[in-house]
């Protein structure tokens, strides 16, 4: 799972590769999102209930 998710932030971001700025928002969230991963394996989901 952590390769697909990889693969998939990588394909979104593949066509800004030239910006910096593209490439650290890249690894910024690929890291949030693979923290949150290990969150939810360890976890389980958490349900929060969302403010209109």
């Amino acid at each position: 799972m952590i390769e697909k998710l990889n693969a998939h932030v990588h394909g979104i971001f593949a066509p800004y590769k030239s910006a910096k700025t593209a490439t650290e928002l890249e690894e910024e969230l690929l890291q949030n999102l693979l923290e949150k991963y290990d969150d939810h394996r360890r976890n389980g989901p958490v349900n929060r209930k969302r403010s209109s």
